[in-house]
């Protein structure tokens, strides 16, 4: 985490601290350049890097809980290991009310 803000941070130190220095137009515009990156990868890039990783995560919670009403009694790591095979697959039919799981046999 400190590493990640250290990346993150110093640049944007460093990059002012030269644009109040050396007042030009270039140190502005690499100043205000830095910044546009460091938006789009703070405001867009990284939430979906970490959406993608904890994803499965949260779907291994919910049915390692959820799936024990439809006899399943799997741990959340057991879950977790299905879930990431590539051949997984949950479908659940509402109105027949009922649950097909695959791979959890």
């Amino acid at each position: 985490m400190l590493i990640a803000i250290l990346v993150i941070y110093c640049p944007n130190i460093l990059l002012l601290l030269l644009v109040m220095i050396f007042d030009n137009r270039s140190m502005r515009n690499y100043y205000q350049q830095w910044l546009r990156f460091k938006l789009a990868l703070q405001g867009f890039i990284l939430p979906l890097i970490f959406l993608a990783y904890d994803e499965s995560y949260f779907e291994a919670s919910i049915c390692s809980r959820e799936l024990k009403s439809y006899g399943v009694d799997k741990s959340f790591d057991e879950m977790q290991k299905i879930i990431d095979a590539k051949d997984f697959t949950l479908l659940y039919q509402d109105y027949e009310g009922r649950m097909f799981l695959d791979n959890l046999e």
